[in-house]
């Protein structure tokens, strides 16, 4: 049921099987059900921020459990999907017009709480570094241009609806410090951050119990 029913792309292929994760990995509302049950027993219907679970438990250990589920996932609300482009297209045409100031609104509006406070500023990217479809947004454009809303993936099952702003475009040159000193920063910044989770996940799997199966 789980390879033919299931919409976690991740487990169904398995039979929906999660193998075993210590607590504190699932959401905590699957967590809570999972941990409820026996072993060999079914659950009944879970809601998780993902969408709807049954879960059987295979075996537990200590902390870990050994699970699997037939997720149905919350479907989108094409209602609220219209309601968002409508909004953003008049906070686009108000840039447009010169009765709403781009930085000012995404202060006020943005819900990407890293770059708000910046004004939705992103910062300087060079353009393999972008995701494809913003790429494909931001290649379109001319400098000082605004997107029409659209749609960008996140993780799997996520998206948003975004206005782009394109402030300038640098011409290809040798890195200086002079001229590039935000880019650098924020790829030294980066750099510190990706050792940090490195050393992180180093430190996960030593608590983890790790099942590898052929």
């Amino acid at each position: 049921l789980a390879k033919k029913y299931s919409e976690d792309p991740g487990s169904a292929v398995q039979g929906g099987d999660l193998g075993f994760v210590q607590r504190g990995v699932f959401y905590p509302e699957f967590e809570a059900a999972a941990f409820a049950l026996e072993e060999g027993e079914l659950s009944g219907v879970v809601e998780s921020p993902v969408g709807f679970h049954v879960i059987r438990l295979i075996e537990r250990r200590g902390e870990s459990i050994h699970t699997k589920h037939i997720l149905i996932k919350i479907k989108a609300d094409e209602d609220a999907d219209l309601e968002t482009i409508q909004y953003l297209s008049d906070l686009r045409d108000s840039v447009v017009r010169g009765s709403g100031d781009f930085k000012a609104l995404a202060k006020a509006y943005s819900e990407d709480k890293e770059t708000a406070a910046f004004g939705g500023d992103l910062g300087t990217y060079y353009l393999n570094q972008l995701d494809k479809h913003l790429l494909d947004v931001v290649s379109k454009l001319k400098q000082g241009e605004i997107s029409f809303p659209r749609r960008l993936e996140y993780a799997q099952g996520t998206y948003g609806y975004h206005i782009v702003y394109l402030e300038s475009r640098v011409p290809q040159h040798p890195a200086s410090i002079e001229e590039d000193y935000t880019e650098i920063k924020r790829l030294a910044d980066e750099m510190k951050k990706q050792k940090e989770y490195d050393q992180w996940i180093e430190k996960l799997k030593e608590s983890i119990y790790w099942e590898v199966r052929i």
